[in-house]
């Protein structure tokens, strides 16, 4: 074969020719949608095969998965291109969650930090401050509006990752949507405040993801629990951390622990061992026990049992990288989304 047509024209040994009819007949491979000409010869696989030749596309229109880690949702009128970036803001960026997340956008090919927002390290460049080999020319500001302004004038695609709730949060999701900038919200909320951000969605045909939990890990966890509470009727949660999480139960074995209810039945046996060495009882008899001791490893487990047997889900988790991975499937996530969508479980 030439060498000015091997830019153009590929061999596919998988395709094989009838010498009588010279027509292409599939032998266990992809059908290429190609003109196919049948004149060359594979000596490697000793099969007659086919020139294919392949119609020239621009590089700009070529999507691979490799620009989606966590995957692709919607229609291919959606797709990622090379040349659109998600352009990401992080407020909270010098926290210790803040930093994993500046260094996995900063690494993806498709996304993009464009605003790191602290009260901490103003002036610094993020990159820098996140331990990067190279900066990344963007300095921490403290005013979130003027690097939403530059997304909207620019008119790319935005996403808003809020860490550091503060008492202006409700005007910051109201300044986001009203950018055209999605929030990803990696915390609690009120129910008057889900319905408000609802509403502001509907409104302005934005997307918000609501993650009040953002471990995937967790997210599965709850998920496997839900599906046990159907052979098992008995259940309690033990969950473990330093001393330092002023929260107790967590806000994460809480929603492990409302994950199992609502399924028809009461998971307290004994009712007369009550006190508080019982923990906490959250619903349907769900109990939660906490232990806060310095050194220990943030841990969850739920423990299911009946007469003769023991079903046990644990997860453990080191520190914030864990909870980074998840924010970014959110963030991929939510640029395709006109409504809000609460919880990790909704997105796997």
């Amino acid at each position: 074969m030439g060498a000015t047509k091997a830019a153009s024209i590929v061999t596919l040994g998988c395709i094989g020719v009838r010498p009588s009819s010279g027509r292409p007949q599939p032998c266990g491979g992809r059908r290429a949608p190609a003109r196919v000409v049948p004149e060359t010869f594979s000596r490697i696989s000793r099969k007659r095969c086919c020139r294919v030749e392949l119609m020239p596309r621009e590089p700009s229109r070529l999507v691979t998965r490799a620009a989606f880690p966590g995957g692709i949702t919607g229609n291919s009128s959606q797709f990622q291109t090379s040349g659109d970036k998600i352009q990401v803001i992080v407020k909270g960026c010098c926290s210790e969650l803040g930093l994993e997340v500046v260094k996995l956008v900063a690494r993806a090919r498709d996304l993009e930090v464009a605003g790191a927002v602290d009260q901490t390290h103003i002036g610094d460049d993020i990159g820098l401050v996140a331990g990067l080999s190279e900066p990344l020319e963007l300095p921490v500001t403290d005013d979130l509006t003027v690097a939403m302004a530059s997304i909207s004038q620019n008119r790319k695609r935005g996403v808003l990752v809020e860490l550091q709730k503060d008492t202006s949060f409700e005007l910051v999701i109201k300044h986001s949507m009203g950018f055209g900038i999605s929030p990803v919200l990696c915390d609690s909320y009120s129910l008057p405040m889900l319905q408000d951000i609802m509403g502001l969605c509907e409104k302005a045909s934005v997307g918000c993801i609501v993650l009040p939990d953002t471990s995937v890990g967790a997210a599965l966890m709850r998920q496997a629990a839900a599906a046990a509470t159907a052979y098992y009727g008995r259940a309690e949660i033990v969950e473990s951390s330093g001393d330092d999480k002023a929260v107790s139960p967590s806000v994460s074995s809480e929603l492990l622990a409302k994950s199992l209810s609502g399924a028809g039945q009461w998971f307290e046996g004994n009712t007369s061992l009550e006190g508080d060495a019982r923990g906490k009882l959250i619903e349907d008899g769900v109990r939660v026990h906490s232990m806060r001791v310095p050194g220990l490893q943030s841990s969850q487990e739920v423990v299911f049992g009946r007469k003769g047997e023991r079903y046990t889900l644990k997860l453990e988790q080191g520190d914030r990288q864990g909870d980074a991975p998840g924010i970014l499937m959110a963030v991929r996530r939510v640029v395709h989304l006109k409504s809000m969508v609460y919880g990790m479980e909704r997105i796997l």
